[in-house]
């Protein structure tokens, strides 16, 4: 005679791992977005400081107080 009870729970055990191997896909797969996204906000940031930085006038070297005249 079969035991139905340890069949059930085996079947549970399997429903659970499914879930949690399903669960880790999705938090892999938001991981990635999440870095994607970050790439892009980083992307951004650069070309929004080189723009800033092309607009500046040139920075002029400071007075040296040691230079001779």
């Amino acid at each position: 005679m079969i035991d139905t009870h340890s069949l059930s729970a085996s079947h549970r055990n399997k429903t659970v791992n499914t879930h949690s191997i399903y669960r880790l896909e999705q938090e892999i797969e938001d991981d990635e977005e999440t870095k994607k996204i970050e790439e892009e906000k980083e992307q951004q940031k650069k070309i929004e400081k080189e723009n800033d930085d092309s607009n500046k006038k040139p920075k002029l070297p400071p007075d040296n107080p040691f230079r001779r005249e």
